[in-house]
């Protein structure tokens, strides 16, 4: 079972016509040009390779941490609003 190959995730968004799709960066200024060079790059390679039903927002900021939700310092974080 690969999970980008599952074909089960239709039957949960049933209006999936009306919602955004793809793969989106945004990046602070602060962001090392090679590093957003790579992401980008990054980004067109996997856009090529896999189908992203729903928008996943990918925010890159310019800092070694970032401030989770519960305050803690993390280096990433993750969240879902379905």
């Amino acid at each position: 079972m690969h999970i980008w190959t599952l074909e089960n995730w239709k039957y949960n968004f049933t209006n999936i016509q009306s919602r955004r799709s793809g793969l989106r960066f945004r990046f602070t200024p602060d962001v090392n040009t090679e590093v957003r060079g790579a992401c980008l790059k990054f980004g067109k390679w996997l856009r090529k390779e896999y189908f992203f039903p729903i928008r996943v927002p990918v925010y890159v900021k310019g800092k070694k941490y970032i401030k989770a939700m519960d305050g803690e310092m993390v280096y990433g974080t993750f969240f879902s609003t379905i």
